[in-house]
Parts: structure tokens; sequence; C-alpha cells
């Protein structure tokens, strides 16, 4: 029998949503202020489409889920952009902190491994194709490696956290189905004690009853042999008088 989910995924839904509309504010306001808005058409325009990205994956009648990890791949998707568009800097990669631990949320191990698998191969893309926007001046394989060891660290951590997670809902939820099951036999028994005990004063009625028939009856049969015997005594007594008057006689 398939286990029901009992993770409350909308309750993270709503987290992710102002999370992510969180995120966009800290991205596009600092760049606004910096160039200005006339140089920040673009970066409002990006940030106001991811906002309606995410309202629609929100209201969309999605799987669970694949809602969730929509929500963490479009601001990553937005951070792995402007890392090409707008170069290197390290709150970026806070950024991408942020998006594993939107997905980490879920307590799913199977998002973990394909978010993991995402953010792999942007890095390795960024690396290949455009090291200066991922790392900076100190480009080389010795600050990819860092960086790259680094973010599967903090993957691989989170993995463990959703895994052991899981597996604590899971275990509570068995326990509640048994406490469940161990509720309806109480209550079963319960029912079977109060019938028994109904029944066992309906028995002690009847007893009752019959005790106090016996009793009547009894007092009625004593009446009566001491009736019978008063009537045998006075028929001796007639037969006495019958014999002496007969001995007389003689």
């Amino acid at each position: 029998m398939k286990q029901q989910d009992t993770y409350n995924t909308q309750r993270v839904h709503k987290v992710n949503l102002v999370l992510l509309t969180a995120l966009v504010f800290l991205i596009v306001v600092p760049i606004i202020f910096e160039r200005g808005v006339a140089d920040s058409v673009g970066i409002i325009i990006a940030g106001a489409l991811v906002l309606i990205l995410s309202a629609v994956n929100y209201f969309l009648p999605t799987p669970e889920y694949l809602k969730g990890l929509f929500f963490a791949l479009l601001p990553n998707l937005v951070v792995v952009a402007l890392f090409n568009l707008d170069g290197f800097a390290l709150n970026k990669h806070y950024l991408i902190l942020l998006t594993i631990a939107m997905v980490t949320l879920y307590l799913k191990k199977e998002l973990i491994l394909i978010f993991s698998l995402i953010v792999n191969a942007a890095y390795i893309s960024m690396c290949i194709f455009n090291p200066s926007g991922l790392l900076g001046s100190e480009q080389g394989l010795k600050a990819f490696i860092t960086v790259f060891f680094i973010i599967n660290g903090i993957l691989c951590a989170f993995f463990y956290i959703t895994k052991w997670g899981r597996e604590l809902i899971e275990e509570s939820y068995k326990k509640e189905l048994e406490a469940k099951k161990l509720l309806e036999k109480l209550k079963v028994t319960f029912s079977s004690i109060e019938e028994g005990t109904i029944t066992l004063e309906g028995n002690i009625n009847h007893f009752k009853t019959n005790i106090t028939t016996i009793y009547d009856s009894s007092h009625h049969i004593l009446d009566s042999v001491q009736e019978m015997a008063a009537g045998i005594q006075e028929e001796a007594n007639n037969i006495i008088h019958v014999n002496e008057w007969m001995g007389t006689s003689l």
C-alpha cells in the first residue's frame, strides 16, 4: 500500500513565494540605486517577469513537488543569467545558496538530486564559457574546485537533512496510524465491555426477580405445608377420638 504524503507543501509554497519576492527586490533595488532607472530597465523587466512567473507557478494546478522545483529554479536561473550578463559578485553565490535552501524546505531528496544536477551543470558551463563572470579576478582551476566542492558539500548536507527529515515524517505518520488503530481497538473493547455490563446488569435484575419469586413461592409453600400439617394433625386427633370412642363402646 502506497503511503500517503502528509507533508504540508502548500505552506512551503507560500514561504518560497515570499522569499522569491524578497530575493527579486534584493537583486533589483541595489542595481537601480547603482545605475539608475534608465540603465536598469532590463533588470527591472527581468525581476517583474520572475515575480509574474512565480505567481503563475503558485496558482497553477501542477504537481506539488514539481511546483517546488520551479520555485527554486526560477531565481537560480536569474542568478546564473546575472553571472553572465552582470559579472561576478559574491552576493550572487549567496543567492545560489538561498535557492538550495528553498528546495530543501520540501524535504524531498529527489528534488535535491535533480537540483544538484542543474546547479553543477550551470557551474561547469559558466566555468568553461565565462569563468570571469563566475569567479571574478580569481580565475583558475583551483578557485573553481574550491567553489564547486563548497557548493556540493552544502548540497550533500542538505540531501541528508531532507532524507532524515522525511524519514522522521514517515515514521511519525506510521506511529499516528498505529495509534489510530489502537484507539479503534480500544473503542471496540470499551463498547464490548459496555455491552457486557448492560447484559450483566440485565441478568442480575432477572436473577433478583427470580430470587424474589422463589422467596414468595417458598412462603406460599411453607404456608401450604403448615396448613396441611394442621389438617393432618386434626385428622389424627379425630382418628384418636374415634378410636377411644370405639374402645369405650366395646
